[in-house]
């Protein structure tokens, strides 16, 4: 079994390739809108808040 560990990484860091998905969890609205904040500088195409989860699309 594999043990994921938590990493802390800014948002923007994350890159994504055309397709692709990144799901983060247990997001709360707070976290969700400092996300939208800190990607104002970079295009993502979509970027939904979903019962505590936060998925962007590329």
């Amino acid at each position: 079994m594999t043990i994921a560990t938590p990493i802390a990484k800014p948002i923007s860091q994350l890159e994504l390739s055309p397709g692709s998905i990144a799901t983060l969890r247990d997001v709360t609205w707070q976290e969700f809108e400092a996300v939208l904040e800190e990607l104002t500088q970079k295009r993502v195409s979509c970027i939904a808040y979903n019962q505590c989860s936060n998925k962007s699309m590329r």
